[in-house]
Order: C-alpha cells, then structure tokens, then sequence
C-alpha cells in the first residue's frame, strides 16, 4: 500500500479493505499487516554485456547488500543466466553462503533471461508462503554470436510460469534505451516485458538510470516486501474450472494506493 508520493503505509486496518474477485466482493477470512518470512530467488543477469565498464561489480556489491538488508527469517536462492541458467546457491538462511555465490558471479556469452524466469518460478513452487523473484537484467533474450533466442522458452511461457507459481516478480532494468530496443520479435520493447513480468504478478518495476543506483534500488525493493499485507478468503465462485479469476483489492482511506497480483488461475477439476 503506498501515498501518492509511492510512500510505504503500514497502519491500514482490515476494515478498510475491500477485495472483489471476478467485480464480486469477498469476505476477507484472514488478515494482518505483521511481516512475514519470505522465499526469495535472486536472478541475476551474468551476460557478456555485463562485462561493460565495472557493471557486474557493482551488480555484485548491490545484491549483497540487498541480501544484508532482508530479514534474517527469509530464505533466498542465488541464480545467474547467460547462455544457461546455474543455481549457484540453493535456498538458505545462511548470508555467508549468498554473499560467496554472489560474488562467484562473472559475465559471459548471452542471455536465456526466459529459461530463468521458469526455472525461478520452479525453484520457489516448492516452497509455502510468500514467494518473490527479484530480477536484474540489461538486455534482450538473445544467444551471444547470432541474432536468435537465447532462451528455449518464450516470453509467453516465462509470464505464464511466474503467474501460475504466484510469484511476485520485482524487475530491474539496466540500460538507458529499453523503451526504444526490442525483442526479437520486435513485439515489445524491453522496458514493456519487464513491466509485464512486474504488473502480471504484483511486484514492481524499477529503471534506475545509472548502475550506481542499484544499491538504492534493492534497498526500495527489500522496504516493499518487509510491508507487505497478507489477506486471504473463500471464493464465493467454488467451480474447479482452471479459468482465470481476476482480482482487484482496494483501499477504502483516501489517496492509498494498492498493488496486488491481477488475479490468479483456479484449481482445475
């Protein structure tokens, strides 16, 4: 929940939340606004244009110290991608463990940035509770040597894993042109996937302009999941249909704004 100035809110009660699934309102079962323990998958973008200037290294000192802010009950898993996706360092509580796999981290070839998102997702499926994927990535899904996919998955799959996990995706965009550069397919410009992947799971979107600015980036993400808000209810809609549900959760106090998954897919017979 935020102020129009994207200000964290943190002393909304239950009573001024309202939750309409389908534009049916639903009775709120549970709720509370004390945090939580999070499962945290960390992918990092280890491509060859990472190499520029001293780009990896501050990507490098940034995710440690996103990883030192993060409450010591959340669990996280290190993963980087370039022309594969390598899970450096498994699930764990443990910081001295993440930091090393963080700095393990070195750039080559290209970038299968969609094989990561569905591995991501994968990853953290096993896992109950809260789930979240903090993504940062400079460039376009594409092999190194020649203009063709770098991942086996497409971009359609990779929205399609994040959403069906339940997967709050916070994206970070490196790059000053990603809203003029393109797939591929020259569908969507770099900055709309990111957006996407952001919007279609609840998470954020973040374009800071400079690579130094990442450490203040982490520290605005690492803020936004400490203050999130967990609500849940019986759909009154009980049919075991597979279908898409799409959700809307509002603020009854003026002037909040609140960011949420659009919806979810209902179990399937």
């Amino acid at each position: 929940a935020f102020d129009a100035k994207g200000r964290g809110i943190t002393d909304l009660r239950r009573e001024e939340f309202r939750v309409l699934e389908d534009g049916v309102p639903q009775e709120i079962s549970h709720f509370t606004g004390a945090r939580q323990p999070l499962s945290v998958a960390l992918l990092l973008d280890a491509s060859n244009s990472m190499g520029t200037g001293q780009r990896m290294e501050i990507a490098r000192k940034a995710a440690v110290d996103f990883i030192r802010k993060m409450d010591s009950s959340d669990r996280l898993l290190v993963m980087s991608f370039s022309d594969k996706v390598r899970e450096i360092q498994p699930l764990t509580r443990d910081r001295k463990l993440l930091e090393k796999a963080i700095e393990s981290i070195a750039p080559e070839g290209g970038t299968a940035l969609y094989d990561a998102l569905v591995e991501g997702a994968s990853r953290l499926r096993e896992f109950e509770g809260r789930r979240a994927l903090v993504l940062l990535s400079d460039g376009r899904d594409q092999a190194l040597k020649e203009n063709a996919p770098g991942s086996l998955h497409l971009l359609d799959e990779a929205l399609d894993a994040v959403v069906r996990g339940e997967v709050a995706v916070y994206a970070i965009g490196l790059g000053a042109r990603l809203q003029d550069e393109t797939d591929l397919s020259q569908r969507w410009t770099l900055r709309q996937i990111l957006q996407m992947l952001s919007e279609k799971t609840g998470g954020r979107f973040y374009h800071p302009e400079r690579t130094g600015q990442l450490s203040d980036v982490y520290r605005r993400i690492s803020e936004d999941l400490s203050r999130q808000y967990s609500l849940a209810y019986s759909p009154r809609n009980d049919a075991r249909d597979g279908r898409w549900r799409t959700l809307r959760v509002e603020a009854s106090r003026p002037g909040v704004k609140i960011v949420t998954r659009p919806g979810y897919f209902s179990p399937s017979p």
